[in-house]
């Protein structure tokens, strides 16, 4: 069963606008970004689930290309702990004039349906390959931001899919801030406080330059992340993803050692969740690992789209 991006392609093009464009003076604009949001930009995609049982994954596929990156590997991106494929919108056209993209809404986030309270990082690896095996997707250019990163090292160490991995919001080792902000979503998250969670989303994940600019209006953003996310999900990620232990096979220092693909990693210079530090002690640790800097917060893909899309695909390209 699958359900066409093209079939709702007016609404997600609205949807873009107001995701390139949030602080419009658009009266309705709140109301249209959250009817966009909810609105079917994607497909399905049927899987046997931990308990046997067929559940659905929610996917974006912008299809083959023509032209001089026809010949290359489709993009897969993994996005972050509240993250769906909306949330990438603003990425999708840029993208897919040269590239196959695919967005996947992964166990616990966004769509998809598949048990949450297996949302491990070796589960999600598992339902990595299971999707690309659906999708008959034997190698993969392979983006992923924050939890989607930890994710996406973790497929690019456990299975031969991944040409070239590029991550973004992913440290090595978590700083105290970090983990102690991760702490309280859980918390929060654990008694279905969604709107407070997503406020400590915008707050610590933004920059201050940009939260100062944009101060009268953060409650859309807030909006936006309620509308999409389910608490139970994102508490269950949250508490089934951690990993304390170095030599756990899953962890990021364990993966690290395994990763053998030339691998991106895209460190914020005011990333109070994941650390500007920590981010490029990743770079360090992997075999072929080169790291690039950017003015911003941990979301800074979202704070500088252009630039961030422009060192991703620079390096994708090759």
């Amino acid at each position: 069963m699958m359900k066409s991006v093209l079939t709702s392609y007016q609404r997600h093009m609205r949807c873009k606008f107001l995701l390139r464009n949030p602080f419009s003076s658009s009266a309705d604009g709140a109301q249209g970004l959250a009817a966009a949001l909810t609105s079917s930009t994607g497909k399905l995609c049927a899987l046997p689930d931990v308990d046997g049982r067929t559940r659905h994954v929610h996917y974006y596929d912008s299809g083959i290309v023509a032209g001089p990156g026809a010949d290359l590997p489709p993009i897969v991106i993994l996005g972050g702990t509240a993250q769906t494929i909306d949330s990438y919108a603003p990425h999708i056209r840029p993208i897919t004039k040269h590239r196959r993209l695919l967005i996947v809404e992964m166990r616990c986030q966004g769509r998809t349906e598949l048990l949450p309270e297996y949302g491990t990082i070796q589960q999600h690896v598992q339902d990595f390959k299971s999707i690309a095996a659906a999708l008959n997707i034997t190698k993969c250019d392979l983006v992923g931001f924050s939890f989607g990163g930890r994710v996406s090292l973790a497929v690019a160490a456990h299975t031969s899919l991944v040409r070239r991995l590029s991550v973004t919001g992913v440290p090595l080792r978590r700083p105290t801030l970090g983990s102690t902000i991760l702490r309280s979503w859980k918390e929060g998250l654990k008694h279905g406080e969604m709107r407070s969670c997503a406020w400590s989303f915008i707050i610590n994940g933004y920059s201050d330059k940009f939260l100062e600019k944009f101060a009268p209006k953060l409650s859309l953003f807030v909006e936006i992340v309620v509308k999409a996310n389910d608490p139970k999900k994102l508490y269950h990620l949250l508490e089934h993803s951690h990993i304390v232990e170095d030599a756990h096979p899953y962890s990021i220092p364990s993966c690290c050692e395994r990763v053998a693909c030339p691998t991106q990693v895209i460190a914020a210079l005011s990333d109070r969740i994941a650390g500007h530090r920590e981010v490029l002690e990743l770079a360090a640790s992997l075999k072929d690992g080169r790291s690039a800097e950017m003015q911003g917060g941990h979301l800074v893909l979202f704070e500088d789209p252009v630039r961030w899309r422009s060192l991703v695909m620079e390096f994708l390209n090759h």
